[in-house]
């Protein structure tokens, strides 16, 4: 099943059940999806009253958008399928030495690829960010979006927030010194980042 791809109230339904997916990190790279139409949103309406130049990076800014929200899309159904993945690999039997070994590769495996999903989704709402940052000096040709474009500043910041509390989930479980190293060296990076574009972007708020 496709999430959140079906109609909304199905899909809250589905979200607010007991059931383990959707959950967290599907909602978290479905925010991120919101904050990318809102930015091409923002995009589309600045362009009908921008120069020539303005209208230009508007139009550029609008493609990366539609870009960002499908990839981050695809990410949130890729949040769910990577959880039962690691689900799956639990249920393997563990009676022989064998087993308990195989057992073992097969949960690391899955939860590297759990933790990639959401990894991967703070770096497109990064992305978004960024480009929210390259065309904000363009609000002034149209200044009844600017709340609009601030709500995709939020979901953004909330998206690589909730990104990376499952990141963060899913890390505390992997044995692989070089991932732990390599993974805990890039979510410094990425959280630093963010915080410069949010108060880069703290007075569009």
């Amino acid at each position: 099943m496709k999430y959140p791809p079906m109609p909304l109230q199905k899909y809250l339904d589905l979200l607010g059940s007991s059931n383990a997916v959707p959950g967290g990190g599907n909602a978290s790279a479905f925010a991120g999806a919101m904050a990318s139409a809102l930015g091409k949103m923002v995009c589309d309406i600045i362009i009908k009253k921008s120069p020539a130049e303005q209208a230009k990076l508007l139009k550029k800014a609008s493609g990366f958008f539609r870009k960002k929200s499908r990839e981050l899309l695809s990410l949130s159904e890729k949040d769910c399928l990577a959880y039962e993945s690691v689900m799956n690999a639990y249920k393997n039997p563990k009676e022989m030495e064998k087993e308990k070994t195989l057992r073992s590769k097969k949960i690391q495996s899955a939860l590297i690829g759990a933790m990639d999903v959401p990894l991967k989704g703070m770096r497109a709402v990064l992305e978004n960010l960024e480009c929210l940052k390259g065309i904000g000096d363009c609000l002034k040709f149209n200044l009844n979006v600017k709340s609009d474009f601030g709500v995709a500043i939020l979901l953004s910041q909330s998206a690589f927030n909730g990104c990376l509390m499952n990141v963060n989930a899913n890390f505390v479980s992997i044995k692989d010194k070089a991932v732990i190293a390599k993974t805990e060296k890039e979510v410094k990076e990425l959280i630093n980042r963010q915080n410069t574009l949010l108060n880069e972007l703290k007075d569009y708020l």
